[in-house]
């Protein structure tokens, strides 16, 4: 029998693949530990509308101030066109991550209090989510409160693409 987690998680998969015309997500994921577990490869791929994508080793890993997990995604090395995504943490606690959000909020949309204001509330989207797009239209952004954190996704990917995304990283946080 599955328990409700992965029940739900199976649905936000099946849910993504559906409107977004995917092939089955991987949906048997276990709570994840760190921020590349959060999708998969083929996942971003199908978001992006690429054949593959590939992690950036480089520049993925928990940041040095120990606050935010960070993971690359990218198309072509040293070309535009990717993914990242940043999940900061709850502390722990019976509090909300609301310091988590303003930093994924902040992230997001570059701190640029214009972008911030202009961004569009996402109702269902974990328990709070903004979206806007990228000053060239070219991508756009997400953050997004969890139970057990905040999250600050972008990438050269549709709205509709992004919010898919986030709704299967919400499923996993």
């Amino acid at each position: 029998m599955r328990s409700k987690s992965s029940s739900g998680t199976a649905r936000a998969a099946a849910a993504v693949a559906a409107v977004l015309g995917w092939s089955s997500p991987s949906t048997s994921q276990a709570k994840v530990h760190d921020a590349c577990e959060l999708l998969t490869a083929s996942e971003i791929a199908q978001a992006l509308k690429v054949p593959a994508v590939k992690k950036d080793q480089l520049n993925s890993g928990m940041h040095v101030s120990g606050s935010v997990d960070i993971c690359n995604w990218y198309i072509n090395e040293n070309a535009p066109g990717g993914l990242e995504i940043r999940w900061y943490r709850a502390s722990g606690g019976d509090t909300e991550p609301l310091a988590e959000y303003s930093a994924a909020k902040g992230d997001a949309f570059e701190h640029d209090s214009r972008r911030t204001q202009q961004a569009q509330s996402v109702p269902g989207l974990g328990a709070e989510a903004l979206y806007g797009p990228w000053p060239d239209n070219r991508g756009g952004s997400v953050a997004l409160r969890g139970r057990d954190g905040a999250v600050a996704l972008s990438g050269s990917a549709t709205r509709e693409a992004l919010l898919a995304l986030a709704r299967l990283i919400v499923s996993r946080m």
